[in-house]
């Protein structure tokens, strides 16, 4: 499954349950990303990362983006 989430500007949070496996692809054109405590931070700082979560083959594919701001993805 996948899912994207765009914001021109702002603070993005994200929380995923325990159970569920992610990929992760988060980008900011300015500011900072921050996944499962994981950060970057900067001019176009991003994180590509694979979670595994307690459920079973699914995945979810989650890209989020934002133009200035901060992402954060947590559990």
């Amino acid at each position: 499954t996948r899912t994207s989430i765009h914001l021109g500007a702002g603070e993005l949070d994200v929380r995923l349950p325990d159970d569920v496996s992610v990929r992760v692809h988060a980008g900011a054109g300015l500011g900072e990303v921050t996944v499962l405590g994981e950060q970057r931070s900067g001019v176009e700082p991003a994180l590509d990362t694979m979670i595994r979560g307690h459920s079973g083959e699914r995945v979810l594919d989650l890209e989020a983006t934002v133009g200035v701001g901060t992402i954060e993805v947590t559990r």
